[in-house]
Formats: C-alpha cells, structure tokens, sequence
C-alpha cells in the first residue's frame, strides 16, 4: 500500500467509466478489469479504494442509467466482498438516487448490493428473514432521508 491516494480517482474513472452492459464483450477484456481490481487491492488500503469508488458514484453519475451502471459494476468488481465504512449512508444513497419502485434493473441490483453487504455484518439474514426487503428496510430509510435533507456530503 504505496501509492498516493491522490491516483485513485483515476483509477475510479477508469474501472467505472465502462458501460457494463456494452463493453464486457470478451473474456480477455472482463480479465483485464478484474485484474487491475486486483492489483488495486495490492496496491491500496480498501477503505481508500471505496471512497474513490463511492466519490466517483456521487460525482460522475448524473442520471438514473449511470448509477445502475456503476452499481452492475461495482458488485461485479467484488466490492461487496468488503467492509463499508458506513454500509447505511452507502445504500440509502443508491435509494436516494433511483427510485426503484419504478426500475426493476435498479431494485435487483441495489437489493444484491444491499443483502450482501449488510449479511456480511450480521444485519441481514435472509435464510431466517425470507421477507426482508432492503427498499423498506428503516435503516436505510432512514439514510435515504438524510440525503434528501443534504445531511450527509
């Protein structure tokens, strides 16, 4: 973990200025980004690493396709293979984003998102909770409110 932090929004640019759906067309270009997610997790502490990913999600994203996009990839990239600095904030932000009530792309994915990160934290256990639906979730109701009220940056 040598490099300057400084280079991870470059680094967000490029893994996510992709369109997930378009541009994974061959195995050697899938290999290529996950690679270099690799070597990002060699080179760089996690937690540097989301926020890069995150910041990129709130400042790159305009528009309800961009952050599905990034979602697709982001889960795609194994980021829900690691601990979130604050998983709350983090997913009340995809809600606050789409409204996935009307996106059904939205609602499968931020829910994959969503049930992985918080089972991984013990918040979650869909084997014993086979109801559980992060959309109504009160925690991340209660996050999607903070954004709409600006509370968080």
């Amino acid at each position: 973990m040598n490099k300057d932090v400084k280079d991870l929004s470059k680094e967000a640019n490029y893994l996510f200025n992709l369109n997930f759906y378009k541009d994974l067309t061959s195995d050697e270009i899938e290999d290529t980004y996950l690679d270099y997610v690799g070597t990002l997790l060699n080179n760089y502490n996690w937690f540097d690493i989301f926020n890069s990913w995150f910041d990129y999600l709130k400042t790159s994203c305009p528009n309800d396709d961009d952050v599905i996009n990034w979602a697709n990839l982001f889960l795609w990239y194994d980021g829900c293979e690691h601990p979130i600095p604050d998983p709350y904030e983090f997913l009340g932000y995809l809600f606050y984003r789409v409204d996935v009530s009307k996106n059904a792309d939205a609602q499968h994915i931020f829910d994959s998102i969503s049930i992985s990160v918080l089972e991984k934290i013990g918040k979650v256990d869909i084997v014993s909770d086979t109801t559980y639906t992060p959309e109504s979730d009160p925690e991340i109701l209660k996050a999607v409110a903070k954004w709409k009220n600006n509370e968080y940056k």
